[in-house]
């Protein structure tokens, strides 16, 4: 999961999300696989997210890539893996604009039922709105807790007190600060 604070430049935290996610089209397992964004954020960060190519998806539109993502028994389908994000619509049956890079689905629960809460070797990501930066600390513990615990969170901000709170509970290797 990368979470975006409230005080980080939403660009700045998109571009390299953007880039994360577009290399390879996804295929590193330790590029994004979700973000988490507090209410305060969400509509500047959709609307930034829009004018760089990020597709939010429809719930409807959410559903059916998410059946596409993952095999019935739960694993990742081999069809979607390091594939474009206009490749992956149109296996979807999907109309988005021609300049989408990255597809993006609201989240809101992690589990095995919920596709964007887990690893997707796709420029696909879930997106995660929450209240509070305590909030956000849990859902991205829930979501490595799933899927994740000893590998990678990364942070967007410029509070060094928010990064050292974050840092001393992620149960990661690499915990990243404002990078891919």
């Amino acid at each position: 999961p990368a979470y975006i604070a409230p005080d980080a430049d939403i660009r700045a935290a998109l571009t390299h999300i953007l880039r994360s996610k577009t290399f390879d089209f996804g295929t590193v397992c330790a590029s994004e696989q979700s973000i988490i964004v507090e209410k305060c954020m969400e509509a500047a960060l959709l609307q930034t997210a829009k004018d760089m190519g990020f597709h939010l998806l429809s719930a409807s539109e959410a559903e059916k890539l998410g059946n596409l993502l993952f095999k019935p028994n739960g694993g990742l389908s081999p069809e979607v893996v390091g594939k474009s994000a206009l490749h992956l619509a149109k296996l979807a049956g999907l109309s988005v604009p021609e300049n989408t890079r990255v597809l993006l689905a609201r989240a809101e629960r992690v589990g095995p039922k919920y596709p964007y809460s887990m690893e997707k070797l796709c420029p696909v990501l879930g997106l995660f709105v929450v209240e509070s930066e305590k909030a956000a600390l849990n859902k991205a513990l829930e979501v490595l807790a799933f899927e994740g615990s000893g590998h990678t969170f990364s942070i967007h901000t410029q509070d060094r007190a928010r990064i050292e709170r974050f840092a001393t509970q992620m149960p990661v290797s690499r915990f990243l600060v404002n990078t891919p």
